[in-house]
């Protein structure tokens, strides 16, 4: 049991480094502190606490066996796990982040915010998978990790906009834009794993192009950020 443990935590840890290192090595121009990034990671892992509690309260007081199937499913999907896992995401950037000097770019917006977003799937995927089969790993490692780090990217490249914004209810205005739109992907992607059951493993391979399609959209994102921090001097011109 115990090597089991000792394999698991690694093979749960790993997808969310190598992610965290591919997104590091796309800030190419101006790269972030490492060291702080590491920090960002670990607010992140610690972010997870709250929601951790705010589960195992509602499971105390047996919430869940108070509503209706759907209504389960959409509420574990869209509140619990897309909204309140965002937002703590989002609190996190925007009190720890937001003002700090290294954040300078609208691209450091998408960078920190996936940093977040990896520490707090690193616990995450922890959970899951100790004493799980090694496809539940694989399966977590190819979706629901990369799955983290595009959604909360997306929203980062609004935090980005936002730290720019030169009217106050613009800066307002992308915020809320990137808070719900993150927390409407999630609760997505998290819907349609939970009644995959129900309708078979072609509904469930149906997520795979949902992780795809969210990533193409990070990355048109991550594009108009380097064009809009170009436009503006931050950034130089790639040669």
């Amino acid at each position: 049991m115990h090597h089991l443990l000792y394999l698991s935590i690694p093979a749960a840890v790993a997808p969310a480094l190598i992610i965290l290192l591919y997104f590091y090595r796309q800030d190419r121009l101006r790269p972030e502190p490492t060291g702080y990034l590491v920090q960002v990671f670990v607010l992140g892992i610690a972010s997870t606490y709250p929601l951790i509690q705010l589960d195992l309260y509602l499971t105390r007081i047996q919430f869940y066996n108070m509503l209706p199937k759907v209504a389960y499913e959409l509420f574990v999907a869209f509140i619990q796990a897309g909204m309140a896992e965002e937002l703590m995401k989002f609190l996190v950037v925007m009190i720890f982040v937001y003002r700090h000097r290294h954040f300078d770019e609208v691209t450091d917006g998408i960078l920190y915010t996936i940093t977040v977003s990896l520490g707090f799937a690193a616990v995450e995927n922890v959970l899951y998978v100790v004493g799980k089969p090694f496809n539940v790993a694989l399966a977590r490692a190819l979706t629901a990790v990369p799955f983290h780090a595009v959604c909360s990217g997306v929203m980062g490249y609004y935090i980005g906009r936002a730290k720019f914004a030169r009217v106050k209810r613009m800066e307002r205005r992308l915020l809320l834009t990137g808070l719900a739109s993150a927390a409407a992907i999630h609760g997505l992607y998290n819907f349609m794993i939970y009644i995959s059951p129900v309708f078979g493993a072609l509904y469930a391979i149906a997520i795979v192009p949902v992780v795809y399609l969210t990533f193409k959209r990070l990355q048109w994102h991550i594009g108009h950020a380097y064009r809009h921090d170009l436009k503006h001097g931050r950034v130089a011109q790639i040669s």
